[in-house]
């Protein structure tokens, strides 16, 4: 018999358990005419030593922090764990333990980004989620940044038209809502002409109707055309829909 075989009996409790079974575990490692001390020492190699990837995994989920481990429930239900299994690979209970700490599955970003804005879930949580989870420092900054909405379209026309938002702020904006260089900066252009600051009175009192409060009224001939289709227009629809629409006025 090997010693590895001898190992594997041992560790499936075949020489029973406690002192006893070690006794003659070491008993038949001497019968390959090992002295006792190596035996002694061979036997203590039985046991399973983690490969360094789980060591970092483990430091990386918190499984050596009191805190962590409290705070998140990592230790919760490992009482309910088999550990006879664990035993026989040579994994002790303090090992297995580990690896149950290390197992749990925290939430993505996007359940993270609705906590934030649904929740009393803090950016100073966040912070610490992007430890738990082992996302690079030069990455959450950004995260935070892209947690929260932009400005619509339609937001950023009407704040440029109250004089809320300046001419570089509205390119900003149309670059964070998806828009590169060029086309930020034509439909800025755009925004520059339509929706001036300075338009006061009948016109703005029209572009900020409903679809339905526009087309009643161009129905009513309280609103004229041109400006019922700038109204539309102002409510995201095309030019070609805008007019369609009252076409069927």
């Amino acid at each position: 018999m090997s010693t590895g075989e001898i190992r594997e009996l041992y560790l499936r409790e075949k020489f029973g358990t406690g002192d006893e079974a070690k006794a003659e575990a070491i008993a038949r490692i001497r019968q390959h005419g090992i002295s006792e001390d190596d035996a002694k020492q061979l036997f203590d190699i039985f046991f399973f030593i983690p490969p360094v990837q789980d060591m970092i995994n483990w430091a990386a989920k918190e499984v050596f922090e009191p805190d962590a481990i409290e705070k998140y429930g990592l230790a919760d239900e490992f009482e309910a764990l088999d550990l006879s299994l664990f035993a026989m690979a040579g994994v002790s209970p303090e090992q297995a333990k580990n690896y149950w700490m290390a197992h749990w599955q925290h939430p993505g970003l996007n359940t993270i980004q609705e906590l934030l804005h649904r929740t009393d879930f803090t950016e100073a949580d966040m912070w610490e989620w992007f430890r738990l989870v082992e996302i690079p420092p030069f990455w959450r900054e950004k995260l935070i940044k892209i947690a929260y909405s932009p400005f619509t379209r339609v937001d950023i026309r009407r704040m440029y038209r109250e004089n809320v938002l300046s001419k570089n702020e509205v390119i900003t904006a149309y670059h964070e809502i998806g828009y590169d260089e060029w086309h930020a900066g034509k439909l800025a252009e755009w925004t520059f002409k339509h929706y001036a600051p300075e338009d006061t009175g009948e016109d703005k009192e029209v572009r900020e109707l409903t679809k339905a409060e526009i087309l009643r009224g161009y129905e009513d001939k309280v609103i004229p055309r041109d400006l019922a289709q700038e109204g539309l227009i102002n409510l995201d629809y095309s030019p070609p829909a805008a007019d369609f629409l009252l076409i069927l006025r």
